[in-house]
């Protein structure tokens, strides 16, 4: 049975599924009638005699669809709004045995799935993902030795798998359970799946080790379980998989190192490994592989030099996310070579030396984390430091080098970044001298976080030049002069703290006009008047510091 019409494949498929379930029907598209000619399709699509004692005598033209067996309607405008054919979903399962495809993602389902779903012997292909299905996934459906394709993802459908799965289904290719609520052991004879391209089973509960025998399962592309609670070491078979994509075992408790062999697989795209409890260097020529795009090994203990030398090419690596391990030494200025990188982080290690001005020529690099190191700035004049050079990444959105001992100043190159930049947090890092006036060029800018340094001067009046500005943080600085009437021109800041300054003069009665003001703190200052009234009407404000 093929249907063409979205509405009617729904109405038609929908009876296999709405055991203890209702189906909510839009009711924005189509008439009555439409509603109508749904519900008498589904019915002419019934070719055996049991149709006849079921349906046929309730389900007739000659009586208003409404008020048909199973069928509710809109009291207005008479439309189908619920089906509710939970008595009829075993004979629905017989009458369409022959069915090959069952696409109903994103409807919105809820319930449970029919045991009954495991009679269709010709099924092949099983989509459900993201509905709220709920309740255990049957045993049944794995009988069904044509099935090619499963798709599960984002239900919240819950048990265990059957370790023989691979036995009842070898014809399988997909098989896609992530973000459900699946747990136990993962079926350990997956080598009957000898067909099988994606096994996608993260965001559950699984746990156990990572089966061996996944390493002979030769056409495999896709095996992503990351988000589980998965213990043991990565099995050294993984590395026969020669048409692996993608690998994702993050935010398990996998520990060891990482097989050598793995990062030879000439198809690798995308490695996830990060939170987990790996630990081992790097090697070098991982980064020369010419299919290699993204790398995220973020929080684990993997520790030596970033693996980096004069001879990289990287030619198409786009992610490199080592942040929150222990690697040492220097961040080399060769990186540069990796032109197609888009995110660099590096945070939270045991980086030291200077940040390399080489890193303006990443052209596509659109965020960068090299906060919580030991960094410093190239000794060179303080004009041309790094932060000039990243002003050239002009797809620059998110610039973090918080704690680090960079002792440089604002260059007033810094206006010179795009209207892309929308983050820079840079707390703790003895920043010195004044804020340059051309600050007030960032005109997306959202976030601006300069706390705990050694600032300066007065805050300059281009300041309200931050139209997208929502949160500032100048608190912990040795700012001085007034409040420039220019922070009232900041029409979306949330989050305000000027704390800790030497900031005099009167709190600028126009900052009543800061509609969107949740928190604001001028502590420890030398004002010299009280809280204007007129702040006292700030919708938002919750939490406010003067004295």
């Amino acid at each position: 049975m093929q249907i063409e019409r979205p509405s009617l494949l729904f109405l038609c498929l929908s009876f296999l599924l709405v055991q203890s379930c209702m189906f909510q029907l839009s009711q924005s598209t189509f008439s009555n009638f439409t509603d109508r000619l749904a519900l008498i399709t589904f019915k002419s699509n019934l070719s055996s005699s049991p149709n006849q004692t079921v349906l046929a005598a309730n389900w007739s033209t000659a009586t208003n669809f409404c008020n048909w067996i199973g069928v509710s309607c809109s009291r207005r405008r008479q439309r189908v709004t619920a089906l509710d054919l939970s008595y009829m979903a075993s004979k629905a399962a017989f009458l369409l045995t022959l069915l090959q495809k069952i696409e109903l993602s994103t409807n919105h389902l809820v319930g449970a799935i029919p045991s009954t779903l495991g009679n269709i012997s010709s099924l092949e292909y099983l989509n459900l993902q993201f509905n709220s299905l709920t309740g255990p996934l049957p045993f049944a459906i794995f009988n069904i030795s044509s099935l090619t394709k499963i798709g599960l993802t984002e239900n919240q459908i819950l048990g265990t798998l059957p370790m023989d799965l691979c036995s009842h289904c070898p014809k399988l290719q997909e098989l896609n359970l992530t973000d459900n609520k699946f747990s136990g052991r993962l079926p350990s004879q997956m080598n009957y799946c000898t067909e099988l391209v994606v096994l996608s089973l993260s965001y559950n509960k699984f746990d156990g080790t990572i089966p061996k025998g996944y390493g002979s399962l030769e056409k495999l592309k896709y095996l992503v379980r990351g988000g589980n609670n998965l213990t043991g070491n990565i099995p050294p078979t993984i590395s026969n998989l020669s048409r692996l994509v993608e690998f994702g075992i993050e935010i398990n408790n996998i520990k060891g190192s990482i097989p050598s062999d793995l990062w030879r697989l000439p198809n690798l795209y995308k490695l996830n490994f990060g939170s987990n409890d790996l630990i081992g260097a790097i090697p070098q020529s991982l980064f020369n592989s010419s299919s290699l795009r993204q790398l995220l090994l973020t929080n684990n203990s993997f520790y030596g030099n970033l693996p980096f030398d004069n001879g990289l090419s990287c030619p198409n690596i786009e992610y490199v996310v080592f942040g929150m391990n222990q690697f040492s030494g220097r961040i080399p200025s060769c990186l540069s070579n990796c032109s197609k990188l888009s995110i660099v982080d590096f945070h939270t290690n045991l980086l030291s030396g200077p940040i390399p001005t080489s890193l303006g020529r990443l052209k596509n690099l659109e965020e960068i984390y090299l906060n919580n190191n030991q960094l410093i700035a190239e000794p060179e004049d303080q004009e041309l430091n790094f932060l000039s050079s990243l002003s050239n990444c002009r797809y620059l959105k998110m610039l973090s080098i918080s704690k680090n001992p960079l002792d440089i100043t604002l260059p007033r190159s810094i206006g010179n970044f795009s209207d892309y930049l929308k983050s820079i947090v840079a707390s703790e890092t003895q920043i010195k001298g004044h804020i340059p006036m051309e600050i007030g060029s960032l005109k997306g800018l959202n976030w601006l976080h300069l706390s705990s340094n050694n600032l300066t001067g007065s805050i300059p009046s281009t300041i309200g030049g931050l139209e997208s500005l929502q949160r500032l943080y100048l608190d912990i600085n040795k700012i001085e002069g007034f409040t420039p009437e220019g922070v009232c021109q900041l029409k979306n800041i949330g989050e305000l703290d000027l704390s800790t300054n030497k900031i005099s003069g009167s709190i600028p009665n126009c900052m009543s006009n800061l509609s969107h003001l949740q928190y604001l703190n001028l502590s420890v200052n030398r004002l010299e008047s009280s809280l204007p009234l007129n702040l006292w009407s700030l919708e938002y404000l919750r939490v406010w510091t003067f004295h």
